[in-house]
């Protein structure tokens, strides 16, 4: 009778110790597949922070109505922008660039430069983008970091809800410009541009 007791007892001993270490491994395997998930997660935010960090506003422009290809070579399409469309000198080259998500139809890209006097000299050229058959329907603005584009459009809410918001417009360089005023009223005479014939 002892040596049945024992037996059983040996049996159950042996079933709990298999069960338990089975727990442990279907423990562990579930644990690391776990802990790779959050390092997967842990890494792609990573990967994003590090993207959008790069791009600094003070050194970096938007590109609007660049086409987008298939398989494009993006860098290269910037660089014949910055040289052929804006005439700019070779040794200009872009530190990065990254398609950004197109508002509507507007494809184009955020182009980072190596420094604050290259995005000016950008800028400064930008106009001659209209003169360019290749590049006529293609605008380059500066960045601006979230905060800036923010308070840009608080301040265009503002100014449209007051009674002379009509009569202003703001500028892409962000200053308040009074819009030129077409006289309302001209006879088909030819009057004056003050409008009276009185």
């Amino acid at each position: 009778m002892e040596k049945m007791m024992a037996e059983s007892q040996n049996a159950v001993l042996k079933e709990i110790e298999k069960a338990t270490k089975d727990m442990m491994t279907n423990l562990d395997t579930e644990v690391g597949i776990m802990c790779a998930r959050m390092e997967n997660i842990e890494q792609k935010m990573s990967e994003k922070e590090t993207k959008k960090k790069s791009f600094d506003p003070d050194v970096s422009l938007i590109v609007v109505g660049l086409p987008h290809l298939e398989g494009e070579d993006l860098m290269a399409k910037v660089k014949d922008l910055l040289h052929i469309g804006l005439g700019c000198d070779t040794a200009l080259c872009p530190a990065a660039v990254e398609r950004v998500r197109a508002r509507g139809n507007r494809p184009g890209p955020k182009v980072e430069l190596s420094s604050a006097l290259e995005k000016v000299a950008v800028l400064r050229r930008k106009s001659e983008l209209k003169d360019n058959d290749s590049f006529k329907d293609v605008y380059v603005s500066s960045a601006k970091s979230h905060a800036e584009r923010m308070m840009e459009l608080n301040f265009r809410t503002l100014i449209r809800e007051t009674a002379v918001g009509r009569d202003f417009y703001m500028a892409a360089n962000g200053r308040m410009v009074k819009r030129t005023q077409v006289p309302r009223r001209a006879t088909r005479e030819g009057s004056s541009a003050d409008g009276g014939d009185a």
